[in-house]
C-alpha cells in the first residue's frame, strides 16, 4: 500500500490489510512483522507496453516459498 500511495490500489490495500487484522487471530506485532516483509517485496513486472502489472507482483510475492517461510517464522516466534 505504501508503494502505490494515493492510489486506489492503495485503499484497498489499506482496506484488506485491516480486515485481515480484525479478523485474525495474531498478535499485532505478529501483523507489523509480516507487513515489514512488504517493504522488500520487489517492484512490479512490466507488460510489453510498459504498464506496470502492480497485481502479479503481489501475488508472485505473497505465493513465494521464500514469504511463506518468514511469516512461519514470524508466527511462531512470537506470542500470539
Amino acid at each position: 500500500m505504501y508503494r502505490y500511495d494515493g492510489s486506489p490500489l492503495a485503499s484497498e490495500a489499506d482496506a484488506w490489510a485491516a480486515g485481515a487484522i480484525e479478523n485474525g487471530n495474531l498478535s499485532v506485532d505478529n501483523y507489523a512483522a509480516i507487513a515489514a516483509l512488504a517493504k522488500n517485496a520487489p517492484a512490479p513486472g512490466m507488460t510489453q507496453d510498459g504498464v506496470p502489472m502492480k497485481l502479479r507482483g503481489c501475488f508472485d510475492f505473497v505465493n513465494s516459498n521464500e514469504f511463506l517461510a518468514k511469516v512461519k517464522k514470524i508466527t511462531k516466534s512470537r506470542p500470539r
